[in-house]
């Protein structure tokens, strides 16, 4: 057994953590420089240190109350199950959460706007009922709409942290700021749908409904493929739209071989368990080269502005 401690460190640094955590970021603090022309590196370093905290109390946390159901009696990498501490890891989530709330409370206090903890707040409310007793929203199949709520949140409350200027009027929440949060949070739930593929028989035993067990692995991942091609239609729409700029439809390219590993992936194997477990990495991986494309595409049409 590891200690419970080094377990919850290992999980803070990790890729897989600071990748989703970063994602909401990064295209956050691009909003801002696009639509208020504001910018802190002092900002965005304790926003991500905050951030990789609260993620870090929703995956630690994740792993005491699934324990508890027996929905991660496969799951080696469990911090429950590596350390055989569930006390240990509660609390270490919890202080995890405690410290990222704390970081984010210094910067409302120095920069006063209220909608920062309200969305924050939001964001971590989602993420409690989506795992936590008595709510347990995803085992009724709820966990992906509430992964794009939860992300779209959280990526609007990081625009306020860079846009925001103490004493000055509100930043507002421009159409490009809606749907910037929005693709964020629709490609982080790509993310949930793609973890559920290998753990079929595992959470139908659980009484885990997920889209998986509700769907069978076939029907899922047609639903996958169609939910990652929505994204780059949704993305073109809004450029022909006027919301989104055109930079926007020029980086998508950059993308697309990410987005062909995922859909190959899932086409060939969805119903092989151990072939199809490194789904979620790639689901990371493409949300990742999204995310960033996405940001870098509305700096340069700042720049270019």
């Amino acid at each position: 057994m590891e200690a419970p401690w080094a377990v919850a460190l290992k999980l803070l640094s990790s890729p897989m953590g600071t990748v989703v955590g970063g994602v909401p970021i990064w295209v956050g603090a691009a909003l801002a420089f696009s639509e208020a022309r504001q910018f802190s590196a002092g900002r965005l370093l304790v926003t991500f240190t905050g951030a990789v905290l609260v993620m870090g109390w929703l995956n630690l946390s994740n792993d005491v109350y699934d324990a508890e159901t027996g929905v991660d009696v496969e799951k080696h990498e469990s911090a429950v199950t590596r350390t055989g501490n569930r006390g240990a890891i509660l609390g270490l989530a919890n202080l995890s959460l405690t410290a990222g709330v704390a970081l984010f409370g210094s910067l409302v206090a120095y920069l006063g706007d209220v909608r920062i903890p309200t969305l924050l707040g939001a964001a971590v409310a989602v993420g409690y009922m989506y795992q936590g007793p008595p709510f347990r929203f995803s085992y009724r199949g709820w966990g992906e709409p509430m992964t794009v709520l939860a992300f779209s949140l959280s990526t609007a409350c990081f625009y306020l942290v860079q846009a925001a200027v103490p004493g000055a009027p509100p930043a507002a929440f421009t159409p490009l700021v809606v749907a910037g949060s929005l693709l964020v949070g629709a490609t982080t739930a790509i993310i949930l749908l793609c973890s559920h593929f290998h753990q079929e028989t595992v959470d139908r035993n659980a009484g885990k409904m997920s889209p998986i067990v509700r769907l069978g692995t076939a029907r899922a991942a047609g639903v996958l493929k169609a939910a990652v091609l929505s994204t780059y239609a949704a993305t073109m729409l809004l450029v022909t739209a006027g919301v989104l700029p055109l930079a926007c439809a020029a980086v998508l390219p950059l993308t697309l071989g990410r987005a062909r590993e995922l859909i190959d992936l899932v086409s060939n194997f969805h119903s092989v368990p151990l072939r199809i477990k490194p789904l979620k990495l790639l689901a990371a991986k493409w949300h990742s080269a999204f995310g960033l494309s996405f940001a870098c595409a509305v700096l340069w049409h700042a720049f270019a502005a």
